[in-house]
């Protein structure tokens, strides 16, 4: 099967758009972030919280300063404020607040 380059583009596009909005979240407000880091704490009750701390800490420090969005789009909406949002929960993972 032979696919035209513009539609290989096409595709790739959406396909960017929908990791990239996979990743949004990092990126929304103060509060629905606060949401979403319960949740995701929540989501791994069932592991040892030290080790949820440390993974969580690696996940993020690997997004620190890094370009996460792939698309211009994305990047321009919502980068600066997801790497807001970032920093200030490592502060609060490295602060040792109940995580849950």
């Amino acid at each position: 099967m032979v696919f035209h380059a513009g539609v290989c583009r096409h595709f790739i596009r959406l396909i960017l758009f929908f990791l990239d909005a996979d990743m949004a979240i990092l990126g929304s407000d103060k509060e629905s972030y606060k949401r979403y880091r319960k949740g995701v704490a929540k989501d791994y009750d069932s592991i040892d919280p030290k080790l949820y701390l440390q993974g969580r800490l690696a996940f993020l420090r690997e997004l620190v300063g890094k370009r996460i969005f792939s698309t211009d789009e994305m990047h321009q909406r919502f980068h600066q404020r997801a790497q807001t949002n970032i920093g200030t929960e490592i502060a609060f993972l490295e602060g040792d607040f109940e995580v849950r």
